[in-house]
């Protein structure tokens, strides 16, 4: 059946790729809890749930295995995130790495400074200018 208007080839082709992408790449549903940091994946997730699973079954054996998997796990996903995320970005533009590492670290941007206490009274704008000159 030829298709003469661009709108309906567009729609076909649209057509074809959903259903390709929907038969190659099923949805998946994912929780992640709003505090979640960026680099927990699904995988940690779950090796999360059954750590604290063993816990609360006070089996010390298997604690002990998903402890020691959740921390393997962590640390890859940390190093990947470092790698995904910043590493390229120090290499391609200092300033927004810095702007990056401050973020993720918590630190404050400073509020620019308007005004200087000079003998108890506060210089601003053209005052402040001719007291530093």
């Amino acid at each position: 059946m030829p298709l003469n208007s661009c709108d309906d080839q567009l729609a076909s082709f649209q057509r074809v790729v959903h259903d390709a992408l929907d038969s190659c790449i099923p949805l998946r549903t994912v929780q992640q809890h709003p505090n979640d940091k960026p680099l927990i994946t699904p995988a940690v997730g779950e090796s999360i749930k059954k750590r604290q699973q063993a816990l609360l079954n006070i089996d010390l054996h298997l604690y002990k295995v998903y402890r020691n998997k959740v921390i393997k796990l962590c640390t890859k996903a940390r190093r990947k995130f470092y790698d995904d995320k910043i590493n390229h970005i120090h290499a391609s533009n200092p300033k927004k790495w810095w702007d990056g590492i401050k973020l993720l670290s918590g630190l404050s941007n400073s509020s620019p400074m308007t005004s200087v206490p000079v003998n108890g009274t506060a210089l601003n704008d053209s005052h402040l200018a001719a007291s530093i000159n």
